[in-house]
């Protein structure tokens, strides 16, 4: 059972999320269950703010862009890479 599964709040779940981009660990189930535990909405809305203050985070998921960078048209999706996109621009 990953501590993502154990959070009680999406809040919780994000620092979870901003914790491993930092430290580059390896993307794959802990990662996603940041995510998939009914309120990934709110997670990435977190996130996004957690970007808009954090150039350390930002760099670490453009270094993992592939991983990290969400590929669809939906706003939050655009509203992450913005938030990312803008320590850069």
């Amino acid at each position: 059972m990953s501590m993502a599964t154990k959070a009680k709040s999406a809040k919780a779940r994000a620092n979870i999320a901003v914790r491993m981009i930092k430290q580059q660990n390896n993307f794959g189930r802990p990662f996603d269950d940041c995510f998939e535990m009914g309120d990934g909405n709110q997670v990435m809305e977190c996130l996004i703010e957690k970007i808009k203050n954090d150039r350390e985070l930002a760099y670490n998921i453009r270094l993992k862009e592939f991983y990290l960078m969400p590929r669809d048209d939906s706003d939050q999706s655009i509203r992450y890479r913005q938030a990312v996109d803008d320590w850069f621009n």
